[in-house]
Order: C-alpha cells, then sequence, then structure tokens
C-alpha cells in the first residue's frame, strides 16, 4: 500500500510539473519570442540579405557574392566580413521603440531629409528605412519603414551601429595570409636589416 501511496504522489507530482512548464514557462516564453519578432523592423534572417544600400555620413553599396561580400560603390572591392555581420546582425535586430502614428508633416520629425537611408533586399523583395531627428530627450530617434505604417522610434545609438561608411566597411588586410602560417618576417629599414624566423618549437 505504502509503495502505491509513493507511485501515486509521483504521478502527482510530475503532472503539476508537467502543467507548470507548459503554462507558465513555455507559453510565456513563445509569447515573449512572438512579441520580440512583432517588434522587430525587418522580419528577416541575416542570410536573406543580398544587397544593401547606404546613405548616411557617405554613400556606400555592398552586394553579396557567394559567402562573401564586396562593395559596389563608391569602388569595387572587397568588404570586411565582421563588418558587415555586425552591420547584417544590426539590421534584422533593429526594434520598434515605440509607434508614433501617420504624420502629415515628416519634415517636424527630419525624416523629409533623413540623415541615414537604407536600402536591403532580401532575394525580390526590397525594403527601405530612413532615420530623422532625435526625440527631445536624445534617446531616440525618429524611424519610417516600407514595412509599417506611420513614424516609430528606434534607439538613438542604431545611427552608429548602421551608418558604416567605406573605410569601415572594405576589407584592409595588405597580405591574404593567416597569422599562424607565417614562418619567416624580413624587415629592411635604411641601414637596419632584420630576419626573424620561427622555431620548431613555435617560438620566434
Amino acid at each position: 500500500m505504502k509503495f502505491k501511496r509513493v507511485a501515486l504522489y509521483i504521478v502527482i507530482l510530475g503532472v503539476l510539473l508537467g502543467y507548470y512548464y507548459y503554462y507558465e514557462v513555455h507559453i510565456p516564453s513563445k509569447q515573449r519570442a512572438l512579441k520580440e519578432k512583432a517588434s522587430r523592423v525587418f522580419s528577416l534572417d541575416k542570410d536573406e540579405i543580398g544587397y544593401i544600400e547606404i546613405k548616411g555620413e557617405e554613400h556606400v553599396v555592398l552586394k553579396k557574392k557567394g559567402a562573401d561580400w564586396i562593395i559596389v560603390k563608391p569602388l569595387s572591392t572587397k568588404a570586411d566580413k565582421a563588418t558587415v555581420e555586425n552591420l547584417l546582425t544590426s539590421l534584422v535586430r533593429l526594434k520598434v521603440e515605440r509607434t508614433i502614428g501617420v504624420q502629415k508633416d515628416k519634415a517636424a520629425f527630419g525624416l523629409n531629409k533623413p540623415v541615414l537611408s537604407i536600402v536591403i533586399r532580401a532575394g525580390q523583395k526590397e525594403f527601405r528605412f530612413a532615420l530623422g531627428d532625435k526625440t527631445p530627450t536624445s534617446m531616440y530617434r525618429y524611424a519610417i519603414s516600407s514595412t509599417r505604417k506611420g513614424i516609430f522610434l528606434v534607439d538613438a545609438y542604431e545611427k552608429e551601429s548602421l551608418d558604416k561608411g567605406l573605410y569601415a566597411l572594405r576589407y584592409k588586410r595588405v597580405v591574404e595570409i593567416e597569422p599562424g602560417d607565417v614562418i619567416g618576417l624580413k624587415i629592411d629599414r635604411k641601414k637596419v636589416s632584420l630576419d626573424i624566423k620561427k622555431g620548431k618549437d613555435g617560438l620566434w
């Protein structure tokens, strides 16, 4: 009898734990994820984006070529992968902090002449985004997007994370070689010549 009672308690405990997990953990986390997704300006994954045009401090256009990104404007050159990845992350995580609604006078929000305009393409779809003035508190900026109706607010720091120029985006390595592959280095400067080699133990 004692064994049956213990088994019954275990079953009841299991049911209660299952109920708690489903209704107190699983459903709320799912609702939070849906709410988070709904608050994003772009409902896209990074891998979907293949074209980015930035008009801010500079005018730069990037295109994806295979697994790499290249800059096609203002000149044609390889893009820095890490910087582009950070830019893509900022774009897909861009969040609406508050909705202002439809306003006729865009000039009042600095959106007639945006400080930053971005065009992105994912497959055959094109999306537009623009940033205007800061709010009176300077915490946010007014923004518009082709994905939403009306004006909304985003964090003011998003301008810095999105407004990337040529120097920030271009690939800066002079030599296409990994540091670990280097076994020797020779430096000639005026009357000084240095010949540095890596030993078998990996030390220089």
